[in-house]
């Protein structure tokens, strides 16, 4: 027979225990009839996710999460038993000791201090209100399951209580829940401080249980001694030095990855295949052959250019004068060195992330550069803009826009009529406006394909027309078609916010079988010159509910 770890084994015994049903308890915490949770039982979504936390291995994080849970109810079973199997999981010290529960705050005196003057009889006004607050915060503390806000809480926690405690000094029950909250966030020094005060008042006598075992878990833990508890506590410090650079190193790493994308950059009549990865302040290309590296602040446009009608890349203009060109690929032409048919990706995957990292802005429907604030504190003796060689085609309008990718953003007209329109667009302040155009063409051109807006039909286009309707704000997906043709390019998920308009051209060409339909996200000023003599026709809202 196979031998399991001691410690899976453990751990799946304490996975089961915790999600034991609640008739299972010992007697007398058999819910009333109408209660999901017996008095005194933690919250089953509280002990499901210690349960869950066990099943991933992660035992310290549960250890912490018993640790709070076990101060607002100390009398739970499967907590006590719990705290018991993560004990030996971690073969370390357990969970903190419960103490005094703060959802019960002492009247004049915690149970076992010697001194009288532990309560809130002397407590008036804004005192007495800080104080409730205090106890608000631990309480919130020890009912959330979510680690992170726990640990902010007993932050606050400790944070407000110092100053609080500087000026009543005589608050044992407030010490008390800082030693407990010193042991989760395992802070030694604030440990050390706050035994010295129990101490002080007598607390080595008390009879209280739960005091005493406090006192217990703080020598075990060496916090008993000043000494040992600075070492300690340049221990714990370091440990969460690593953690947030550890942390800072993952986010870098999933930002690089995030922002980095196979690429293929031409060198005159061919191409070399590498990775490019925007940075927040710089782009750097790196190939076996090269590694060409652009400080965000050196790059003055980026322009899109089109070597073939479903080919389209993006140029890079540095300040110098100089250019580069690349095409956004996909990882098997960068392992196959070779560039094949449907294997290009639109040059809105650089635009995207310029805008996004570098903050640019549209110049025209083809380039994007720095906003003008960016430009007015640029040197002086920047090189002028390089014209487009004459020898580069015409790009084509839906090169920085994609549908299936969302590009680089054009700001919308407001309130704009096209030029032939004989009333202004009266934008409804709590919709969006889409214009779908459809530009004259031969092909299909005694069809009236239907347009949908969510997969509902909402009314035919024809020949030369435009239908302007309003939109709830948000997602949608907009598509042409009808029998014997093909919808082959839909625009899937356009995010139209409050107030905006989108333009949408439908192309629609022959195909072997039948024609096809190609929709065009379309900037603004570019629509309104191509449905400059379109019929236009206005349906209002076609919101879905």
């Amino acid at each position: 027979m196979r031998n399991f770890p001691k410690s899976l084994v453990l751990g799946f015994l304490l996975a089961q225990l915790l999600h034991a049903p609640l008739h299972a308890q010992t007697a007398g915490t058999t819910p009333a009839a109408g209660n999901a949770t017996p008095p005194g039982q933690a919250p089953d979504d509280a002990t499901r996710k210690i349960a869950e936390l066990v099943h991933a291995g992660k035992y310290a994080e549960a250890q912490r999460l018993t640790t709070g849970l076990l101060v607002a109810y100390p009398d739970d079973q499967r907590l006590i038993k719990a705290k018991a199997m993560l004990e030996k999981l971690l073969a370390a010290p357990g969970p903190a000791t419960p103490v005094p529960n703060a959802n019960q705050p002492p009247n004049g005196a915690v149970p076992g201090q010697p001194s009288s003057r532990t309560g809130t009889e002397q407590l008036t006004g804004m005192d007495k209100v800080d104080y409730n607050a205090l106890i608000e915060l631990v309480r919130q503390a020890q009912q959330t399951t979510d680690l992170p806000q726990q640990t902010k809480l007993l932050q606050q926690y400790m944070d407000q209580s110092a100053l609080f405690l500087q000026k009543h000094p005589e608050q044992m029950l407030l010490w008390q829940l800082r030693a407990v909250s010193a042991i989760s966030l395992n802070s030694p020094l604030a440990g050390f401080d706050a035994a010295q005060k129990l101490l002080a008042a007598g607390a080595a006598d008390s009879n209280d249980p739960n005091l005493v075992q406090l006192l217990s878990k703080l020598k075990l833990l060496g916090w008993m001694d000043q000494q040992q508890s600075q070492a300690l506590q340049l221990v714990a410090d370091n440990e969460r030095k690593q953690q947030a650079e550890s942390a800072r190193a993952e986010q870098l790493k999933a930002e690089h990855d995030k922002y980095t994308f196979p690429a293929a950059h031409a060198h005159g009549f061919s191409y070399g295949y590498g990775h490019m990865t925007m940075n927040e302040n710089d782009a750097v290309y790196v190939a076996a052959e090269e590694t060409i590296r652009f400080a965000k602040s050196d790059i003055r446009e980026l322009k899109v250019f089109c070597v073939a009608r479903n080919m389209c890349g993006m140029y890079f203009y540095p300040n110098d004068g100089r250019k580069f060109f690349f095409l956004a690929v996909t990882e098997d032409v960068v392992a196959n060195r070779k560039i094949v048919d449907n294997a290009t990706l639109p040059p809105s995957v650089f635009g995207n992330a310029a805008v996004t990292r570098w903050k640019f802005i549209s110049i025209d429907k083809k380039t994007l550069g720095p906003s003008p604030a960016a430009r007015s504190s640029a040197p002086a003796n920047n090189p002028a803009p390089l014209a487009t060689p004459a020898s580069e085609p015409a790009v084509q309008s839906s090169a920085l826009v994609n549908a299936s990718t969302p590009a680089v953003p054009v700001p919308a007209a407001q309130n704009s009529a096209p030029t032939g329109t004989s009333a202004p667009l009266a934008t409804a302040s709590n919709t969006s406006v889409l214009h779908v155009y459809r530009p004259h063409h031969l092909t299909a051109a005694a069809q009236k394909p239907y347009i949908y807006v969510d997969g509902k039909k909402i009314t035919p286009i024809a020949n030369s027309q435009e239908i302007r309707m309003l939109l709830a704000p948000g997602k949608h997906t907009i598509s042409v078609s009808k029998k014997y043709l093909e919808n082959e390019l839909p625009i899937n998920d356009l995010d139209m916010a409050v107030g905006n308009e989108y333009w949408i051209r439908v192309d629609i060409s022959a195909g072997a079988w039948a024609a096809h339909s190609k929709l065009y996200i379309v900037p603004t000023d570019q629509a309104q010159l191509e449905s400059k003599r379109m019929e236009e026709i206005r349906i209002g809202d076609v919101s879905m509910n």
